[in-house]
């Protein structure tokens, strides 16, 4: 197309527009003649402004859901007040042009949704209705923190509905509006878009409607990408295509956006692919920095114009002190052929995170990710086993002068190569160094939860240290250039910041082996006086030699350490099984199974299920490689929480901190166990993971159960508080600040605890159990019998612990059927009735000798 031909397109467009519909056919043969293509380029724009009309939005405002459809007044009856299926309509939050959104709440799983209710008119139009169907299919086939959760798509009485997360905050347009972000806020918000897009893009989505108003900024700063209503679907399976494709919006030459977002391709109606929503998403990085659109005509025309030929005014012209690789960035983005733009959204991704990093790289290009990730992760592996030993040799060396460095925190090394795809494998390094240096004796090394709070934050080493009250800090940096792979380390004392040991090293990948054993050999004449040869070869162990099996295990372990939901033990599961089946003597990714099943049985599955899949995954691990501690750890465990074999137990507690004497958790689970026995020493043991893993919750979170057990309730109460100021959003450190209220008769107080804790994890039904006890003990039996029938419901779709149940009964003081659910905890095996044996909440029932029996059973003093 010519810019003489746009020009006349426009110019017959906007007159058209003009014209009465029934009359455009006619305005249009006598404007265009016989000039098709014209004609057709026309008639395009137009059938995209009729589509617009009912598609496009405007921001929206306060506290709501971001809508699809205009901000119009309401001509629908309002459904406030009123009930469609399980969920109770409270209030309407905005109305669009196929529908109204309302904030509901979900009475069968008591959490608060938005519903998108289909409106009439669009109801009896079936390709509003398949916009609706696969806006829903679209956005439930990912799953991600910074996208908007689609829970359910149904009908009821003749109402078409989308249930949704309700998100509290304000939409980025309404933000923007305010005033431009600061430069922080623009790189934080924008690494989780571009991560929220990786995420879709990956599953063969592409979003095509990347605006400030769909996207939502929570009073947290989280951000949600929302409205997957003109979604794009690439699948590998045609009938999934199928399923969440609409023909009409992928058509050749049609137009689907909004103007001033689109690409360039999508202004010619061209295919578009995934750099069409990085086009986007520079546009609203722009309008994020400078405070206005990078494109914005008078018409609709004008600003597709923009969009195909105009340069928007570089970013330092506007605001001088912008950072130059900010700009860049975004000019990459928004880059007019996408040959030029970021390749995906994880290469964006990267840049951001090292420009958030502000620090200059030392070295390193980018590589080819597929020949890295399948052929060279095991040299990743050598790499870091070479690390780990001209590492301890220098500690030892250091020692040998004098200091005693007795402790260490081995900061995430960054991944230089700037590629998001190695991200696991430079973890793994990571990961590696902290196991192996665990294993040094008279050495402190903080555990891996803790340090990772740090990843890709900018932080001071000596200020971490200081923090994490150890004598020297380990950073790096790793890179891949062509063949060669270079890593650069620094050892640094906290004390005075002075160098102790630093290496940047470049090792021939096709000779890394070879290396490797020699750097080995003379080290280990180095150590021969401080390491036995057992701990020598223990230190650098590599546990496969298939490069796919350890890729797979660390996102395994990725998943199931992280993300702590059902969706997040369900994929570790997958990937550690993965793994098993390329290297079946893998004893390391045995042991991770072992835990994933332990951490998801009684919270995500039933014990019987999870147990003995944890058990034997624990004993194969063992059966490989006697020296894993985790397998120990695991095995342990469940000896004490499921079979009850105490003694066994113990043995596996002890074996595992012997085997790694830093392993955080394993002081943790062996100090609950003596706890749990009786036995005040293990309160030492807690304190010791708290020594080693201070910034994870769950670390923290048995000291105040424990003193919550013991009846010392403003001691629970003030490590609670310490616990939720380091991460307010834990779930259970709510829960258990609200028991220690409970006792103190703090009710008021204890209520807004368990509420909250049931608002950042609706999915765990044991939050209902301490409401339900709550209520029983302010007298309100209606609403604690209601707690019972919620967790009654929820017990035929999903597992629900039934000492939950019982602790309710306790509360109502209803002994009966307080013990029937005890016993059916018993039959389940329920971990709880050991964590809670001692607790206030079964006080009423200590009297009763069926208590004492039920304790006697599990080889336990009442």
């Amino acid at each position: 197309m010519t810019p003489q031909q746009w020009e006349r397109i426009k110019q017959i467009f906007d007159a058209a527009l003009a014209e009465a519909s029934a009359d455009r056919a006619t305005f249009l043969q006598a404007n265009c003649g016989d000039d098709s293509v014209i004609r057709s380029e026309v008639e395009r724009l137009l059938a995209e402004h009729e589509r617009a009309s009912g598609f496009l939005d405007r921001p929206s405002h306060g506290n709501a859901f971001a809508l699809s459809g205009s901000q119009i007044s309401g001509t629908e009856a309002p459904l406030t007040g009123q009930k469609i299926s399980h969920y109770e309509i409270l209030a309407k939050l905005g109305e669009g042009g196929m529908g109204i959104v309302y904030r509901a709440f979900d009475t069968q799983l008591l959490r608060p949704v938005a519903l998108k209710v289909l409106s009439h008119n669009a109801l009896a139009d079936p390709e509003s209705n398949r916009r609706f169907l696969r806006e829903a299919r679209t956005a439930s086939a990912l799953n991600h923190p910074n996208i908007a959760h689609v829970y359910e798509v149904g009908e009821a009485d003749g109402t078409r509905f989308i249930v949704m997360e309700h998100i509290e905050g304000r939409t980025l347009a309404a933000t923007i509006r305010d005033l431009p972000l600061d430069f922080a806020r623009v790189l934080e918000l924008g690494l989780q878009a571009a991560d929220a897009l990786a995420e879709a893009h990956e599953h063969g989505i592409i979003h095509r409607d990347v605006k400030p108003s769909n996207i939502m900024i929570t009073p947290r700063g989280q951000l949600k990408i929302l409205d997957f209503g003109l979604a794009k679907v690439r699948s590998k399976q045609p009938d999934q295509e199928r399923g969440l494709t609409d023909s009409s919006l992928t058509s050749p030459g049609l137009v689907v956006g909004t103007t001033r977002y689109m690409s360039p391709e999508q202004v010619l109606g061209h295919d578009v692919d995934q750099r069409s929503d990085i086009f986007s998403l520079g546009v609203v990085f722009y309008e994020m920095v400078a405070g206005h659109p990078a494109f914005a005509g008078g018409t609709a025309t004008e600003t597709m114009d923009q969009v195909l030929h105009s340069e928007p005014e570089p970013i330092a012209a506007i605001r001088s002190n912008a950072p130059r690789e900010l700009g860049r960035i975004i000019r990459k983005c928004i880059e007019k052929d996408r040959g030029k733009r970021y390749s995906s959204a994880r290469e964006l991704y990267t840049d951001l995170l090292q420009l958030r990093e502000n620090r200059p790289l030392a070295f390193g290009f980018r590589m080819d990710r597929r020949k890295f990730l399948f052929t060279a992760a095991l040299r990743w592996v050598a790499a870091a086993a070479l690390l780990v030993t001209a590492l301890i040799a220098s500690l030892y060396l250091i020692r040998g002068r004098g200091d005693a460095i007795d402790s260490l925190a081995v900061l995430p090394l960054a991944n230089a190569s700037r590629d998001a795809d190695i991200e696991y494998l430079v973890d793994g390094i990571t990961e590696n160094l902290i196991n192996s240096l665990s294993q040094v004796p008279k050495l402190r090394v903080m555990a891996r939860s803790t340090v990772f709070s740090y990843k890709g934050k900018a932080a001071d080493p000596l200020e971490v240290g200081r923090k994490l009250k150890v004598r020297a800090v380990l950073t790096g940096r790793v890179a891949q250039q062509g063949d060669a792979l270079k890593v650069g380390t620094e050892l640094v004392r906290v004390a005075d910041g002075s160098q102790l040991w630093g290496e940047q090293s470049t090792w021939p990948l096709a000779n890394i082996l070879t290396m490797q054993a020699d750097m080995v050999k003379q080290i280990s004449e180095k150590l021969r006086l401080r390491l036995t040869g057992e701990q020598r070869q223990r230190s650098t162990k590599s546990y496969t030699d298939n490069p796919e099996a350890y890729h797979l295990y660390l996102r395994g372990r990725y998943y199931s350490l992280n993300l702590w939901t059902a969706d997040g033990f369900k994929k570790g599961l997958d990937y550690l099984n993965r793994a098993i089946t390329l290297d079946p003597t893998y004893a390391l990714a045995y042991a991770g199974l072992a835990a994933t099943y332990y951490d998801a049985s009684g919270v995500y599955y039933q014990p019987q299920e999870a147990m003995p899949k944890a058990k034997a995954a624990a004993v194969k691990a063992l059966e490989l490689d006697e020296e894993v501690a985790e397998a120990h750890t695991a095995l342990a465990e469940v000896m004490a929480y499921y079979e009850w074999n105490w003694k066994e137990a113990e043995k596996h507690y002890q074996r595992a901190l012997a085997l790694n004497p830093n392993y955080a958790l394993a002081h943790l689970y062996y100090g609950q166990y003596l706890v749990e026995q009786g036995r005040l020493e293990g309160v030492e043991e807690m304190r010791q993971a708290e020594r080693l893993d201070p910034l994870t919750p769950e670390t923290s979170m048995l000291l105040p159960l424990w003193h919550y057990m013991a009846r010392q309730y403003d001691e629970a109460i003030s490590e609670c508080l310490k616990l939720i100021e380091m991460k307010p959003d834990f779930y259970l450190g709510h829960s258990i600040l609200g028991l220690a209220y409970e006792q103190k008769r703090m009710l008021a107080e204890a209520m807004a605890q368990f509420n909250e804790a049931r608002r950042l994890d609706p999915q765990q039904p044991f939050t209902l159990g301490y409401l339900g006890h709550a209520y029983a003990t302010l007298g309100k039996r209606s609403e604690a019998h209601e707690m019972i029938a919620e967790m009654r419901r929820r017990a035929q779709r999903i597992y629900v612990d039934p000492f939950a149940v019982a602790i309710v009964y306790a509360g109502l003081d209803e002994k009966d059927e307080a013990f029937t659910w005890l016993e059916r905890a018993y039959d389940a095996h329920s971990e709880s009735l050991v964590h809670y044996k001692n607790a206030p909440l079964l006080d009423g029932l200590r009297s009763d000798r069926r208590f004492t029996n039920l304790f006697r059973r599990m080889g336990l003093a009442s």
